[in-house]
């Protein structure tokens, strides 16, 4: 892929101040990353949804038939990562290129080919008009954004949306100061989520899984989906060097000391000047973790229950 120049970067963002991105297959605990980085002073986007998700980077990039178009194209991505860039970093301004692009998200979401909308709250009208409102209200939100400066003490910025690990080639290309946060839980656990989004909106661009056709294929595809989505944005990761951080979810919950350490240092913060004891009560053991317990494993292939050992979670057997 074509990256930005080191100097262009420099200009547009300031030396070494490129964004904190945080992603995962939905269900792994980012909103709780995304929490803590706000209370370590980061910017994170104005236009949260409940779950901490920045809905500038669902609505411009969670659009699955724009990426399987453009997926062999990264100057038409790039694109669109500059207009997130500018409305979060906001040095520059939204040019007309910008706002075009804006416009062709906003298309999407119209027609229905980018899929449903993160909001909680749905109001009482028709799929269609639904959908209007939300592009428009999002097109408002990211203009105004990205004609409005401020000049807050912002440790930094950047965004959390789980399906980000599926863009990092292209974010890792664009922003050559990027970090990225992944977050994993327990793959079994994960098998049992009722957030399944991620299996039918990529499973078959990604991995060419073929969605399941009953009730209880749903955990074994599940679970398969999770292995390769895991091993995708871990190998990805890699190649970021010392600027990818992978966190458990399970030990921030078990013993979150160990796992805010890491974010802390990966930050290149001192755990004295942060609020050390907000941080800490931020984990609270979810009622689902160790869910699957009482299912077994009977139900899934062999070679992925493998990989839920080498991403180092046990298997426990179903209890009575």
């Amino acid at each position: 892929m074509i990256g930005k120049g080191e100097d262009e970067m420099a200009g547009l963002m300031g030396q070494g101040s490129g964004p904190i991105v945080v992603g995962g297959v939905s269900g792994s605990g980012t909103r709780l990353v995304a929490e803590m980085l706000i209370r370590l002073g980061y910017f994170m986007g104005d236009d949260l949804n409940e779950a901490r998700d920045n809905l500038w980077a669902t609505f411009l990039f969670k659009r699955k038939e724009w990426l399987a178009t453009h997926s062999k194209q990264p100057a038409a991505i790039f694109k669109v990562c500059r207009v997130l860039e500018k409305c979060l970093e906001r040095r520059d301004r939204l040019d007309t290129a910008d706002v075009i692009e804006i416009m062709k998200a906003s298309a999407d979401w119209i027609a229905g080919s980018a899929g449903r909308f993160p909001f909680r709250k749905k109001a009482g009208l028709d799929v269609w008009l639904r959908r209007k409102v939300i592009a428009a209200r999002m097109v408002v939100s990211m203009i105004r954004a990205g004609y409005c400066r401020h000049n807050l003490p912002y440790a930094g910025w950047g965004w959390k949306e789980p399906n980000s690990y599926i863009f990092l080639p292209y974010y890792s290309d664009y922003f050559k100061h990027l970090r990225y946060i992944h977050v994993i839980r327990h793959g079994l656990d994960m098998a049992y989520s009722r957030k399944k989004s991620q299996l039918y909106r990529w499973g078959d661009l990604l991995f060419g899984m073929k969605p399941p056709r009953w009730e209880e294929d749903v955990p074994s595809a599940m679970l398969s989906y999770w292995v390769q989505a895991n091993e995708r944005a871990i190998e990805w990761g890699q190649k970021l060097g010392g600027r990818f951080l992978l966190l458990s979810y399970d030990n921030l919950c078990r013993s979150p000391e160990g796992e805010i350490e890491k974010l802390i240092a990966f930050l290149g913060l001192e755990r004295e000047k942060t609020p050390w004891e907000a941080l800490l009560a931020l984990p609270q053991r979810h009622p689902s973790v160790g869910r699957h317990k009482v299912f077994g494993v009977g139900r899934f292939r062999p070679g992925d229950l493998e990989a839920v050992r080498r991403f180092g979670f046990t298997l426990d057997e179903a209890v009575s």
